[in-house]
């Protein structure tokens, strides 16, 4: 017999409903770390400095 593993990312009727404001407010958090220097943590900028350092 085969049993299958329930999901676990939640599906649409599991997850909150965002309010128009919260969502607006995630996109707006969430462009400031796009275009900021800063919006990466220092391990990544590393990593990335490592790879690019790599390909020259």
């Amino acid at each position: 017999m085969k049993h299958s593993a329930q999901s676990t990312i939640p599906g649409p009727e599991k997850s909150a409903t965002l309010t128009d404001q919260e969502r607006a407010e995630r996109r707006k958090r969430f462009a400031e770390r796009v275009f900021s220097p800063d919006g990466l943590d220092r391990d990544t900028l590393k990593h990335i400095e490592q790879l690019t350092g790599d390909e020259s």
